[in-house]
């Protein structure tokens, strides 16, 4: 198992025996031996745009899947780890242009003469509202 860090610091985890693991930014560890405290460490620690867990072979990941909060850690190769993380990147500011545009207003015309003409008409002649998609086919369109 490897751990990509994907943020712009250095993370130190603790290992067993005493040991520790380093990893420099953006950068991916070595192998380590994956351990149920390990792996609960770095969900309860990080989050998961901050590391991901790259497992390679079946005890690897039962071992990090036994934890259920670690899924979304678990990657399954390190271009998927990279991928993950470059999306988050920023990307360099691009200067915009602004141009500003005069509005000319428009005198609303009366709305009167429609209304007048809708109250006029007989319920039968009244337009009918359309409803929205295409609705099913009738089978017997003269009944």
């Amino acid at each position: 198992m490897r751990i990509f860090n994907g943020t712009k610091l250095q993370v130190t985890l603790p290992y067993a025996g005493g040991q520790k693991i380093t990893i420099d930014p953006m950068s991916v560890s070595g192998n380590v031996g994956p351990t149920d405290e390990l792996i609960s460490l770095i969900v309860t620690a990080y989050k998961d745009d901050e590391l991901a867990i790259i497992v390679s072979g079946p005890y690897e990941l039962a071992t990090a899947s036994r934890n259920p909060v670690a899924v979304s850690y678990i990657v399954q190769t390190l271009d998927e780890a990279i991928r993950r993380f470059s999306k988050e990147l920023p990307k360099p500011e691009e200067k915009k242009v602004v141009v500003e545009e005069k509005k000319v207003e428009e005198k609303p015309e009366p709305v009167k003469e429609e209304e007048e003409k809708k109250e006029e008409l007989k319920p039968e002649e009244a337009p009918v509202e359309k409803k929205r998609g295409r609705g099913r086919p009738k089978k017997n369109p003269t009944a």
